[in-house]
């Protein structure tokens, strides 16, 4: 097996925080039990077996504990003062104070083509034909799809996880009169499945929410 680095290096725009909530169902142990019923003719057994579903809430902080779990060069400080961040290529990060972790080795994502809504207003002053305004709100809609993976690698404790959510991503980009700086604001929700530290899990629901912000419209999509 191999054993993953998490690479660091100057965080590129446009980036920002995101937050995941994972519900995930997990199968437990059949509980088996017998009972026998005697009667003066025959003995009958009864046996019933009860199947039952464990439910868990994931948050940022199991991500980052799955992620220090995975590439093992990453302190297990980042659970506490580590941040997850991503950028519109796929990439995800841990951010703290003084690094930026490249991670997307094990988690990334992929988006899909998108459908756009919105409307941009100019204003533009004649004569000379100088641009004074400009407003500019659009929603891109898409398939996505976040993917973890860390089956190829020697992890801290020996167990893998691997998993796919997928579901749509809602983008809300503005600015106004020329600003230097453009905000999107992204929403995921979605299910799926995979396997949790070697359990079988499916992914119930799953929502992911965050901001990017640049200087650049052209890098802010997400492609």
């Amino acid at each position: 097996m191999l054993t993953a680095k998490a690479s660091a290096f100057i965080l590129p725009t446009p980036a920002g925080n995101v937050h995941f909530k994972m519900t995930a169902l997990t199968q437990l142990a059949d509980a088996v039990t017998l009972k026998t019923n005697k009667t003066s003719t025959s003995t009958n057994i009864i046996r019933t077996v009860k199947s039952t579903v464990h439910t868990a809430t994931l948050v940022n902080k199991d991500i980052l504990r799955l992620l220090v779990n995975s590439l093992t060069n990453l302190p297990t400080t980042v659970v506490t003062n580590g941040h997850l961040q991503i950028d519109n290529s796929g990439n995800f990060f841990i951010v703290t104070a003084t690094t930026t972790n490249d991670v997307s080795s094990v988690l990334s994502y992929q988006t899909g083509d998108w459908v756009t809504s919105g409307s941009e207003t100019t204003k533009t002053k004649t004569p000379p034909g100088t641009l004074t305004s400009e407003v500019e709100t659009l929603t891109f809609t898409q398939s996505v799809e976040v993917n973890y993976d860390d089956f190829s690698l020697d992890t801290r404790d020996g167990t893998h996880s691997s998993f796919e959510i997928s579901g749509i991503l809602v983008s809300h980009f503005g600015d106004r009169d020329r600003a230097p700086q453009f905000t999107q604001l992204l929403s995921m929700t979605g299910a799926g499945d995979g396997s949790i530290k070697d359990e079988w899990v499916v992914i119930k629901s799953s929502s992911m929410s965050g901001n990017l912000t640049t200087t650049d419209f052209d890098d802010l999509v997400v492609h």
